[in-house]
């Protein structure tokens, strides 16, 4: 907008649409899009209860036949229904078991599974159960759980757990994986990542400061949290309330704001440069960019003039409201296939030119364009929002279509109706 001579948009330009839509949505779920979906309540409550996960100690006896042999030898790989995730000797934890650590008796070996169906080999192994929590031990010990989402560029996505060695990469061990509303607690090496699933993970508490620019992963919750400082939460709180102040009063442009805060989470020592560097996500710079730069390739091609005539063509049959229609569905379903960023680059163009074309305000169209490339709800891969929540929400693919397709439409009325009212 603003190099089209416009005015562009500040921090709560969006509000007047954003308002009523999110009222819209919020009465919708309360009244009547809680009831469209089943009730996956057992799942929930399972998720939440971590003792599910069945993290199990068991002692290695004097006389255990384990003694003195590698974990390989002892066959500690081979059973069915436990799987070893570490062995903790004295004030020492092998996070995870290395196949060539000799076991010692006395050691204490941690497995995830069920030790019900894996009874008779614990007896036959010379194993005898701990009674102290996992958790308190966990926590003793250094090491803790870890939640993650798998997004859909991740290098784990289609692989093998066991294929792409994810103990030595990660240096963490998979205690539970949580798919489609359901929980697998074993037969993790076979496993073959997908988008959405859900990871639980016991790793030592460096993971997550190892791994939380990762493209892998993205962190849902963990029992070993970095506890931030007094300090570092005011300096945040005081640097956002900066920004929103000079937002509301247009003390500078947004993006310079922006920038000016970063830069003093950087100044105050809340973030160092390098953690500030590594929280870059390089691959939305680079799909920015592009975007961007494929926008104006349609525009100056004239594809988006020609875009813009089809669908001007339908004027006299639909009206001007039925144009605005069939454009925000276009776009709407457009950010399912591709994201926001990339469908409102594509989209705006087009929109521009048709908003010349019926001599309207461009800034309607662009508002309808981000409005509309925001409005994902139809699949659980359409926005990182709804994939956050699909694992641990216990939520299925046809959940999204069921819920989110009069979601849909609720937020086109409620956001076509506003731009009506304010422009038209």
């Amino acid at each position: 907008m603003i190099e089209r001579g416009g005015e562009g948009f500040h921090l709560f330009s969006f509000s007047v649409i954003g308002v009523p839509i999110a009222a819209a949505g919020i009465l919708y779920m309360i009244v009547f899009g809680h009831r469209l979906l089943p009730d996956r309540s057992h799942n929930i409550q399972l998720f939440e209860e971590e003792e599910h996960l069945h993290i199990h100690y068991y002692e290695v006896l004097k006389d255990s036949p384990l003694a003195g042999k590698t974990v390989t030898e002892a066959l500690l790989r081979n059973l069915n229904h436990l799987f070893l995730i570490e062995i903790i000797r004295g004030d020492k934890v092998k996070t995870p078991a290395a196949n060539d650590e000799v076991v010692q008796a006395g050691d204490l070996l941690v497995f995830s599974g069920d030790p019900q169906k894996a009874l008779p080999s614990v007896h036959l192994l010379g194993l005898k159960p701990w009674p102290a929590g996992p958790s308190s031990h966990s926590e003793r010990k250094g090491s803790g759980l870890f939640e993650v989402g798998i997004p859909p560029g991740s290098f784990l996505v289609n692989k093998r757990i066991k294929d792409i060695h994810f103990r030595s990469r990660y240096q963490a061990v998979i205690v539970g994986v949580k798919r489609k509303g359901e929980l697998i607690s074993s037969g993790f090496g076979s496993l073959t990542a997908a988008p959405g699933d859900t990871f639980i993970l016991l790793a030592r508490q460096g993971f997550g400061e190892i791994w939380a620019g990762s493209d892998d992963f993205y962190f849902i919750s963990s029992s070993a949290a970095a506890k931030n400082s007094r300090r570092q939460k005011l300096s945040v709180s005081l640097i956002l309330a900066g920004f929103i102040i000079c937002s509301l009063i247009q003390a500078a442009p947004i993006y310079h704001l922006a920038l000016l805060a970063a830069a003093l989470i950087i100044a105050t020592g809340t973030l160092s440069f390098s953690e500030a560097l590594k929280a870059v996500n390089w691959r939305i710079i680079i799909l920015m960019g592009s975007s961007i730069g494929l926008g104006k390739a349609i525009e100056s091609t004239g594809l988006a003039s020609q875009a813009a005539s089809f669908l001007l063509k339908w004027q006299d049959e639909l009206s001007l409201l039925g144009i605005i229609c069939i454009y925000y569905l276009l776009t709407m379903l457009m950010t399912e296939i591709l994201n926001n960023l990339a469908t409102a680059s594509l989209m705006f163009p087009i929109g521009y030119t048709m908003a010349e074309s019926l001599q309207i305000d461009p800034a309607m169209f662009a508002m309808l364009t981000a409005v509309a490339a925001s409005c994902s709800f139809l699949t659980p891969i359409g926005y990182q929002t709804n994939l956050l929540v699909y694992g641990p929400g216990g939520y299925r693919f046809t959940d999204y279509m069921r819920v989110g397709l009069p979601l849909s439409f609720i937020s086109m009325a409620a956001a076509i109706t506003m731009l009506y009212i304010r422009w038209l």
